[in-house]
């Protein structure tokens, strides 16, 4: 698990999240709500979340995602077939 709700990472640290998520295979539940990574920050998760076999869960609450953000990790989810759970609540 790993948590980083509430830490305003913004889009720019939303990319350098997605660079090391790509190289950590063991994580299950990504807790990133409220960090305003937009819809940038969203497309660089999404991008990684095709590859990353072990993750369940992933809250993005609170982070203004629009339309191409949640266009972008739909897509992920046709290629991620482990995940259970996306919170995208307030975006």
């Amino acid at each position: 698990m790993f948590n980083i709700d509430n830490n305003n990472i913004g889009s720019r640290g939303a990319l350098k999240l997605a660079t090391q998520l790509t190289t950590n295979y063991g994580l299950s539940k990504l807790y990133c709500d409220s960090n305003d990574i937009g819809e940038e920050g969203a497309e660089a998760i999404a991008e990684c979340m095709e590859m990353m076999d072990s993750l369940k869960k992933i809250c993005f609450e609170n982070n203004n995602i629009k339309d191409r953000g949640v266009i972008a990790l739909a897509r992920a989810l046709e290629e991620n077939d482990t995940l259970l759970s996306l919170y995208l609540e307030n975006n």
